[in-house]
């Protein structure tokens, strides 16, 4: 089984937190690369961000949550998974690890 994660991105030089406007994709489905599978809000747009790779989708945050540039915010599984996967310990996120 392979996990891919995606990470809360910088999109404009002065963010150093986004909120999550939308998940766009439903805890577990199928995507592929560049899905758009977030919608987050920084602090001059509103802006999309995509799966990294093709699989089954399981976000880390939900709407209207805060999270740090940086952060983890979802996995995506080449397997189906019966629990939410835990982020690698090199950064924790500051969220609350709800599920949207």
């Amino acid at each position: 089984m392979t996990v891919s994660w995606i990470r809360a991105e910088r999109n404009s030089s002065s963010d150093e937190s986004l909120e999550v406007v939308d998940v766009l994709v439903p805890l577990g489905s199928s995507v592929t690369s560049h899905t758009a599978v977030f919608e987050l809000e920084g602090a001059k747009a509103v802006f999309e961000l995509e799966a990294s790779a093709d699989g089954y989708f399981y976000p880390l945050v939900a709407t209207g949550e805060l999270v740090e540039v940086g952060a983890y915010i979802a996995a995506i599984s080449s397997e189906e998974l019966a629990e939410l996967p835990v982020p690698p310990a090199d950064v924790e996120s500051n969220s609350n690890q709800g599920v949207a």
